[in-house]
């Protein structure tokens, strides 16, 4: 099975992760239960500081894996091993209740790629392929280690025999090889005649394959049928019509091998915001082949053992975020259809990669599934959604790191009035605190002045607190023109509050007007409108305070800094980057800033670039393409999620870029002497980094990752994570 769609999948998310909505909470805790002593706002204008001690209750962090890609079930039915597009985890998962039982932590292959999976005969063995590597590793089932790799061999798509214990695996070519699962041996088969795109073995006869193949630019003729792979021919062979460049992503045979069915993943279709999508429906007797249309690119397939019904897992479009779709194998027409909704978090269950019906049970379809992150059972007697595991936790969603002045430590925010105090030193949580009189928990910010005062965003108002003990001393209105003011920085003379703000004259979204807000009136000061389309929400300052710089642009379109003169408050100049084919930026509520003091020069992050401006002159005097990132550790940019870079630190000691990736959530280190990445990369072990900052004597990098609700601490001498803290141990819910 092949996923094409992942790429458009994680940058998908990041033009999601724009919203700062809160997200849906877990649901059945009405109590928030601190696992620290949580220090808590007292009334307003007194000194009190409460400090609520209860029991703390057992916490067992649960493993998270991101995007689930195949899945092989064992045939009594107890367990499902499930591997994922963008993460190194192979986890082993009891059917009876979804609980995850075991993991194999495959982080040594980062990026391990869209890897598939296989048990072996006796199912001692699984067989996890990372087409990154072109490696086939081997696992043993009980204790999940790895005990043998087979180096250097390409597979697109791989089954285990019913008839041997031999792994039969394709690489979208001529040759077909077939692995021993119990010695290792590859041998070979080979027919110059085709190019096996699909392969199915026979339920009756061992020596027949239903097979889908290819020939000519762009599969100009395409065949299917049965296939004798003893003699090299067709049993029966009918003409498939050309596929262009659409793709093939899932063969399924009917149990009764009367029919074939060809999932077909189309071209872009603007009027349905999807991919055309079809079946081929191939009658094995008659020859006859019957095109079923389907709302959305098709992305897997199941059969029932009765033969009677095929279940279809399609791309959504504009019409349907529901494409689990039920088709009638006598009139090869969509019968039903099974509403799975939406996860606790929000997301739809919308692209599946693989489904598979209960070998023991026909009334229960798992499917795994990229955009909910999620394991689904469905019960297909009533057709709905009777049990899900998601893979992750999100409902904190940390998004900022604000430091106290003159200490090493600050506060860790999330989507909630809670905050995490984060000794960077240490690299431990000191404590829980609450904000006082948060009205909307979503994503706001926070910052302290040099004489101990924190201010709040709030949408229509500006809390003052004291942050010692977290009383409120004033809430100041904004004028009645600003309203939706949640993302700012504080100026380096504390003077003013500046942001890239959504201006509800100019229709909410996205940011695209710079307000600045005078810190002692908390009136107006100035409001310039920026062109551009879209702009990150926080600017920044420079050193020296003579100019801002906003970075904003398109999606699939140039890249525009406006720098802003702050003494005036005037766009000074605009800075534009667009190469062909290029993509733009991912405006969110990120810091894609880091500056280097001694050259002058500001860097600014891209989806696929990094700008190197030299802030004199304010001019783009070098570009980073983070597709350097793949070359650097030995692959080609096709082969690695590389893009999407959301934020930086500067370490002067060694004159390195630390870069930190949004989709595939690795940072990245480029040498600024040599003008190289180093081939040495840090996988996070958290998901979604929107947020990059260090200690103050750069011995320790931390992430804030959106998509686990943990801090990935770095050790800059080894380069590695060297702890992932999992803020749900310190806060059971927000």
């Amino acid at each position: 099975m092949k996923c094409i769609t992942c790429f458009a999948f994680v940058g998908l998310f990041a033009g999601i992760l724009v919203s700062c909505s809160t997200p849906t909470p877990l649901a059945a805790t009405t109590t928030q239960t601190p696992l620290l002593p949580v220090s808590t706002p007292a009334s307003t204008g007194t000194s009190e500081t409460t400090a609520i001690s209860t029991q703390i209750p057992a916490y067992t962090p649960e493993p998270q894996g991101y995007s689930p890609f195949d899945m092989a079930i064992t045939k009594d039915g107890e367990f499902a091993y499930l591997s994922f597009c963008l993460s190194e985890d192979i986890f082993k998962v009891s059917l009876k209740d979804l609980a995850v039982v075991s993991v194999a932590d495959l982080s040594e292959y980062f990026p391990i790629g869209f890897d598939l999976v296989a048990l072996s005969a006796s199912e001692e063995k699984l067989f996890v392929y990372t087409p990154t590597w072109r490696k086939l590793i081997v696992l043993d089932t009980q204790t999940m280690s790895v005990i043998h790799t087979i180096d250097d061999i390409g597979i697109s798509d791989m089954i285990q025999s019913q008839y041997s214990p031999t792994l039969i695996t394709w690489g979208g070519g001529n040759t077909v090889k077939f692995i021993n699962t119990e010695t290792y041996e590859v041998t070979e088969f080979v027919d110059s005649d085709e190019f096996f795109m699909k392969i199915l073995e026979s339920n009756s006869n061992q020596d027949l394959w239903v097979v889908v193949s290819g020939k000519g630019h762009g599969a100009s003729e395409v065949n299917a049928g049965i296939y004798d792979h003893k003699t090299n021919t067709w049993s029966r062979k009918i003409s498939l019509p050309p596929l262009g460049t659409d793709t093939i992503h899932d063969l399924v045979v009917l149990p009764n091998e009367q029919k074939a069915y060809v999932a077909i993943y189309g071209g872009w279709n603007p009027d349905h915001g999807a991919h055309d999508g079809w079946l081929d429906s191939i009658d094995l007797l008659s020859g006859e082949v019957k095109a079923i249309p389907i709302d959305g690119g098709v992305f897997c397939l199941e059969a029932s053992p009765d033969s009677q019904r095929l279940y279809v897992a399609a791309e959504p479009s504009s019409t349907s975020t529901n494409n689990l779709l039920v088709v009638d194998t006598q009139s090869d027409e969509i019968v039903d259809q099974i509403y799975l909704g939406q996860t606790q978090y929000g997301w739809y269950y919308t692209q599946m990669n693989r489904l598979q019906i209960d070998p023991q049970n026909a009334s229960i379809l798992y499917g795994t599934n990229s955009d909910a992150n999620a394991l689904i059972k469905v019960d297909l007697d009533s057709l709905t959604l009777s049990d899900v595991h998601v893979f992750n936790q999100e409902s904190f969603g940390p998004h900022i790191f604000v430091r106290q002045p003159g200490q090493a430590t600050g506060f860790v925010l999330i989507q909630s009035p809670y905050a995490f105090e984060l000794d960077l030193d240490q690299a431990t949580i000191k404590a829980v605190v609450r904000f006082p009189n948060i009205q909307d928990a979503g994503g706001y910010d926070i910052a302290i002045n040099n004489s101990g005062r924190m201010l709040i965003a709030q949408g229509e108002t500006i809390l003052e607190v004291d942050p010692k003990d977290m009383r409120l001393l004033i809430e100041h209105p904004l004028p009645k023109t600003v309203s939706g003011f949640w993302s700012f920085v504080l100026s380096n003379d504390q003077t003013s509050l500046f942001s890239i703000w959504p201006d509800p004259s100019l229709g909410g979204w996205p940011p695209n007007t710079f307000l600045r807000i005078n810190t002692s009136s908390f009136q107006v000061e100035a409001k310039v409108k920026l062109e551009g389309v879209g702009f990150n929400s926080r600017p920044f300052e420079l050193p020296n305070g003579s100019k801002l710089y906003a970075l904003g642009g398109q999606q699939n379109g140039p890249v525009v800094i406006q720098v802003i003169d702050t003494a005036t408050s005037t766009i000074q100049k605009t800075i534009t980057f667009e190469e062909p084919g290029m993509p733009g930026i991912s405006a969110g509520p990120y810091y894609p800033f880091a500056y280097e003091p001694n050259s002058h020069t500001l860097f600014v992050c891209a989806t696929e670039v990094v700008l190197a401006i030299d802030t004199d002159i304010d001019v783009i005097k070098k570009v980073i393409h983070l597709g350097d990132v793949a070359r650097a550790i030995g692959l080609e940019p096709f082969q690695f999620i590389y893009g999407t870079a959301i934020g930086m630190v500067y370490n002067p000691q060694e004159n390195f870029l630390y870069i930190a990736h949004l989709d595939r959530s690795f940072i990245s280190i480029y040498d600024l002497g040599n003008d190289k990445f180093l081939s040495q990369i840090i996988p996070l072990k958290g998901y979604f980094p929107d947020f990059i900052f260090a200690n103050d004597d750069y011995s320790k990098i931390y992430t804030l990752n959106v998509r686990s609700d943990s801090v990935s601490v770095i050790d800059v001498t080894t380069k590695a994570v060297v702890n992932v803290i999992d803020l749900h141990s310190y806060l059971a819910e927000p």
